[in-house]
């Protein structure tokens, strides 16, 4: 059985890299190496960084994942760490996957299941997210 880089870097990629970004989500950015509670970002990057991130709990608070239920929505503010974590973690698996075929370009034309890697990158990507 083949899995492919594709699979690899979406599922267990995703996993791995969305721990990193938790150091600098809404809650870990407020402390330290140390892990004291420190306020250590200027001013303006706290105000950017309070910009930004009420824009994500904005688009997730506007997500309504019961279907047929428009009136259940995600809460944007509560799961704010996680989606930072979530999207920074498939981003930067995604980023490495895309050097990986950089580096070998024909290796982006292979199919896997019928699927080029990045097609078999989002299918992997997907579930994990969910857990």
């Amino acid at each position: 059985m083949q899995i492919g880089a594709g699979k690899v870097f979406g599922g267990i990629g995703s996993v791995i890299g969305h721990e990193a970004p938790h150091g600098f989500d809404d809650q870990r950015s407020q402390f330290d190496g140390n892990g004291n509670n420190v306020n250590w970002w200027t001013p303006a990057d706290r105000e950017q960084f309070a910009a930004r991130t009420q824009k994500l709990a904005d688009q997730f608070d506007a997500y309504t994942p019961i279907p047929g239920r428009p009136d259940v929505h995600v809460h944007g503010n509560l799961t704010l760490g996680e989606s930072i974590a979530d999207l920074g973690g498939v981003n930067a698996s995604y980023d490495a996957l895309q050097a990986v075929l950089d580096s070998d370009p024909g290796t982006a034309e292979e199919k896997i299941d019928g699927l080029q890697f990045g097609q078999s990158f989002g299918c992997s990507a997907s579930p994990v997210s969910t857990y």
